[in-house]
């Protein structure tokens, strides 16, 4: 990611996924961090702890759910499963007390892979159009900046 970014003359963002902590290492992340620098990968901005985010995934999850774009589901695994993970509306039969906040898939799209929502208890997929496949070349997808 870090040679891509550079080929492309954008930024080298790294961002800490630490929103596990009972399956987290102490200290792993800053010694990951050590060793990209030791070998000369620095990013270009501030490292980007997922952690401490939470404020800005819970303004982005309310814009969507606000669009249409997300809904509350109490689905559970086997009624996603059933649907073969794609999910277009809730089917549950009975409410949870923690229901996820899902991403809408519309007729012609699928859902790939799911981010984690600290702080709301939630997890989204997003998704990619299966009407226009995307070549080899862009994937994955990477953010304006240049980091992939």
């Amino acid at each position: 990611s870090w040679l891509r970014a550079r080929q492309a003359r954008g930024r080298w963002l790294v961002r800490i996924e630490d929103l596990d902590p009972p399956r987290e290492v102490a200290g792993a992340a800053g010694r990951q961090l050590d060793t990209l620098a030791a070998f000369g990968f620095v990013p270009d901005e501030d490292v980007a702890w997922q952690s401490r985010r939470s404020d800005l995934y819970q303004e982005a999850l309310a814009r969507l759910l606000q669009d249409g774009r997300a809904f509350f589901c109490h689905c559970s695994r086997t009624d996603l499963a059933a649907m073969g993970g794609v999910h277009r509306a809730c089917v549950a039969r009975q409410p949870r007390t923690d229901p996820a906040v899902r991403l809408r898939v519309a007729d012609g799209q699928m859902a790939v892979g799911s981010l984690e929502a600290p702080g709301f208890g939630t997890s989204v997929s997003p998704l990619l159009d299966a009407a226009a496949p995307m070549p080899a070349a862009d994937w994955p997808p990477r953010a304006a900046s240049g980091a992939a």
